[in-house]
């Protein structure tokens, strides 16, 4: 026996055009998921990442959320985004929106934030 399992569904996309991707691995805890749009460094060889904090050198973006249920860390096969236009208010450093100067090293490799607003919504709260 399961307990429900709902899906958010939403009309934001994060990739925004022009993007392209490299195939890598990425290790995630235990129970943990990792969000879409999570910037990310390279890891120990060029074919996998980890999540950038700050102070790191950025290399790519995580193009949708990978969930790790299970009790161990396990490494997942996905599609890093190392370029392309993306949406600015869905990129994360860590638990943080991204910064001014996190934009501009995100520029530096290609990665190009941009400002969007959702015409699908109302904006009448």
């Amino acid at each position: 026996m399961g307990g429900m399992k709902t899906n958010k569904v939403t009309s934001r996309v994060l990739m925004l055009g022009d993007n392209h991707f490299h195939t890598a691995k990425i290790k995630i805890a235990a129970n943990t998921t990792l969000v879409e749009g999570a910037v990310l460094k390279r890891g120990a060889d060029a074919d996998t990442f980890a999540v950038a904090a700050a102070g790191d050198d950025f290399a790519a973006v995580n193009p949708f959320e990978i969930v790790n249920d299970t009790a161990a860390e396990k490494t997942f096969s996905f599609q890093a985004c190392f370029d392309g236009r993306v949406r600015e208010d869905m990129l994360r450093v860590g638990a943080a929106t991204v910064s001014v100067t996190d934009i501009d090293k995100l520029r530096k490799v290609g990665i190009l934030p941009m400002k969007v607003t959702d015409l699908s919504h109302l904006d009448n709260h």
